[in-house]
């Protein structure tokens, strides 16, 4: 330690760091000392000079919102900070001790914005704005000072930038603050500080979080699906504008909020002096409703119990997907889902218009070769000063959805091979064929019915023909800001609009990164094909890298082929994971996979504990034997997909429950020594009214069966057997939702049985 500063005991830690109270023997002043931890195999001088330079910036802030920085340096234990020690309490005790009167509250606002638009000045993200990181300094006059702390996360430079992860890959941040680009791994901005400070003031003016849950995983749930209670509902007593404000911070989509702090500062300043004619903030409901705005999809090996990061390195967490995925029990509290109202006047006369233009080039568009979607799609910062119009004090309730129909899974056409694995630099990319359609009056009012308040009645009046409905969706899109592109994606993939791709594979190899970042985010609601696999390496090579093979790793997972061509897909992405983010997309899916061509996969990439979870998972493989029957219990069952609405594991009756997902899906790794034909029997509960199927996978197979009825939850019946021929190896033993009626579980699985020969 250098000479200057004595250190006299720890006073804090953090993720990436821990503070010291020290003497500054120069000065002759408390001062704090932070030390940054170096990850295990991290570069020590590289950190050291980042370090030193973001240090430099911050200091020559010199802003009274901001903690000042004194002094940087580096020892014999490596980099650290010298700040202000500051002497107060922290935002969250004093929240803790009530609500705060009308005018605090405004003072707290006016300060940790002043603070921030200073920080984004120079591009200076927080990424973990929380009441913890917000110290409150009480003044001699009675007022008080705010001061940002604790920038550890921040990350300078204009663009976008991925969420910081630690050794073992988990996000950091408090998970009440944290927005659902910080979840998804996608690229943040000033947009994310705009929503962790709308979720800290919704707390300061109600004691309580926006977005809560009795578990991390239900808190996330509660993010990514956008289930919050107005805040006009909580606090009637409070002005329009003001709770329309915050909840305009809040918006599930970045493009909903305010771009930065100046923008929300000057909407909030205005009002407080009673200005005229300022543009009023957008609808708290622009974000989306619940099926919409699915989360990016985790892995989760085992029955019970999971992490929400990559598996890399340290196999601990920052965040824990603890116990049971409650956010789709019965006994979650019922929360209002905010919706923004849609207007469908004038929808069915301009639908009925575009169906009749477009009929007599319906022959055309799907018999003779098709030229890429003709749209313009303008790549723009997001919006300045002038946001939509508020929107009313009450949402309309959100639809039920409408159970998708059931689909054949399309195996994995096999690869040839390439002379030179090498990465290779992809041309411009190409668009998959799709109706060339530009944006219509039609199509708009087709497309703010289908994200409006009567999703299932817009459904019910599209054309039951699937080349009918192609033109018409693909004018939608047209139409559609990115935002919306992706929420039109996912309706129709979840939806069962189209059985093909089509579409969706377009966007892939859109030209613009708008509209291929929009389809990604799409991607897990559509069922598994070899064509949006390749798309997605196609759209990873033209520039998307790190989401694509997010979606990849993902999509190869739910393949119903033997587990070795599972890593066969993976080693035709491996050339491209050049970033850490793409690097654990692929780690995170080969730890999943029974089978030892997984291990050398893993060890190739460098993933010890995903080599570890490999080897688990291998001795856990079922051997099928032709003269016995195999039992393949609930309980050593593997759960996949996304937390939301993921099964788990009821011990009490040792079954599979709450599957109210359509993309999770269960198995069991099984092994044949020889081919064979296997009948299989399932044994589950069902009392539910309307009728699910599911989709039972074993190799290339995919079959829709109905799932029966039970006299009770407490009485298990068996289907009826099924055959499937299988030849040598090991598969994964899928069942998958085919039919999922909305709100309802697929059924209680207790688990599955093959018959002996």
């Amino acid at each position: 330690m250098s000479q200057r500063y004595q250190v006299q005991g720890k006073i804090g830690q953090g993720g990436l760091g821990e503070v010291y109270l020290a003497k500054d023997t120069q000065l002759d002043r408390d001062v704090a000392l932070k030390r940054v931890k170096v990850p295990e195999g991290g570069n020590l001088e590289a950190m050291s000079a980042d370090l030193i330079r973001e240090a430099k910036t911050l200091s020559a802030l010199q802003h009274p919102n901001i903690v000042t920085v004194y002094d940087v340096g580096k020892d014999e234990n490596g980099p650290f900070v010298v700040l202000e020690l500051l002497k107060g309490e922290t935002l969250d005790a004093v929240i803790e001790r009530g609500g705060m009167t009308l005018d605090d509250f405004k003072q707290v606002v006016m300060q940790t914005l002043e603070g921030l638009l200073a920080a984004q000045a120079v591009g200076l993200v927080h990424r973990d704005l929380k009441p913890g990181n917000l110290m409150v300094i009480w003044l001699a006059s009675g007022k008080f000072q705010i001061k940002i702390l604790d920038f550890g996360l921040a990350k300078f430079g204009l663009k976008a930038r991925p969420q910081t992860e630690d050794q073992g890959g988990g996000i950091f941040g408090s998970i009440f603050f944290m927005a659902p680009e910080q979840f998804e791994r996608f690229p943040l901005d000033a947009r994310t500080d705009m929503y962790s400070l709308g979720c800290i003031y919704y707390q300061i003016l109600t004691t309580k979080h926006p977005f809560d849950g009795e578990t991390g995983a239900e808190v996330m749930a509660s993010h990514l699906q956008h289930h919050v209670k107005p805040l006009k509902q909580v606090r009637g007593d409070l002005p329009d504008w003001l709770c329309h404000w915050v909840m305009w911070l809040i918006s599930r989509e970045m493009d909903d909020r305010p771009s930065d702090a100046r923008i929300a500062l000057e909407y909030f300043t205005a009002q407080q002096h009673g200005l005229k004619g300022v543009p009023p903030p957008p609808t708290a409901g622009s974000g989306t409703s619940g099926r919409l705005g699915a989360p990016r999809p985790v892995y989760r090996p085992g029955a019970v119990g999971a992490t929400t990061g990559p598996i890399a390195g340290n196999a601990s967490q920052a965040i824990q997907a603890q116990g049971t995925m409650a956010a789709a029990r019965s006994s979650t509290p019922v929360v209002e889902k905010i919706v923004k109202p849609k207007s469908n006047k004038g929808l069915w006369i301009g639908l009925s218009v575009l169906i009749a233009a477009l009929a007599g080039g319906i022959a055309y568009l799907f018999l003779a070769p098709q030229p890429p979607v003709a749209e313009t799609v303008t790549t723009s910062p997001p919006p300045p000063v002038t946001p939509p119009p508020p929107a009313p004090k009450e949402s309309p309730p959100t639809p039920p959805e409408v159970a998708p129909k059931p689909t054949v899974q399309t195996p994995p056409e096999p690869q040839k091979p390439k002379p030179k694995p090498a990465v290779v630099v992809a041309p411009k990319p190409t668009p998959a064929p799709a109706p060339a359609v530009a944006p219509s009056s039609a199509g708009k009012a087709l497309l703010d019915g289908l994200l409006g308040s009567d999703l299932a009645g817009v459904v019910a009046k599209l054309p039951p023909v699937e080349k009918a409905r192609i033109p018409l969706l693909a004018s939608a899109l047209a139409s559609a800001s990115p935002a919306e592109r992706t929420r039109l994606h996912r309706i129709i993939g979840s939806e069962q609009l189209m059985n093909s791709s089509q579409l969706l594979r377009a966007d892939l190899n859109h030209a613009s990164a708008d509209v291929r970042e929009a389809a990604l985010k799409a991607v897990s609601a559509f069922f598994p094909k070899t064509s949006v696999a390749d798309d997605l390496l196609k759209c990873a090579q033209a520039g998307e890298l790190d989401n694509a093979l997010a979606a990849y790793g993902f999509l190869t997972s739910r393949f119903g082929t033997k587990v070795e061509d599972r890593v066969a897909l993976l080693k035709k992405a491996q050339p491209l994971a050049t970033s850490p983010a793409s690097k654990n997309s692929l780690i995170q899916a080969v730890s999943t996979i029974a089978h030892p061509s997984a291990k050398v996969l893993a060890k190739e990439l460098q993933a010890p504990a995903a080599e570890q979870m490999v080897t688990a998972a291998i001795a856990k493989i079922k051997v099928a034997s032709p003269g016995a029957d195999l039992l393949l219990p609930a309980s050593e069952a593997y759960i996949m997909g996304p937390l939301l609405g993921a099964p788990t594991l009821d011990p009490a009756t040792n079954s599979i429950v709450g599957w109210t997902s359509p993309e999770n899906f269960v198995g069991w790794d099984v092994e044949f020594k020889a081919q064979r034909e296997v009948r299989i029997r399932l044994s589950l509960t069902n009392t539910a009214k309307e009728t699910a199927s599911y989709r039972l996978i074993v190799g290339k197979p995919s079959l829709p069966l109905i799932v029966p009825q039970s006299p009770s939850d407490t009485q298990p019946v068996s289907t009826e057997d099924v055959s499937i021929t299988v030849t040598p190896g090991i598969y994964r033993f899928v069942i998958a939702p085919a039919n999922l009626p909305p709100g309802q579980s697929l059924m209680q699985l207790r688990g599955a049985i093959l018959l002996k020969q």
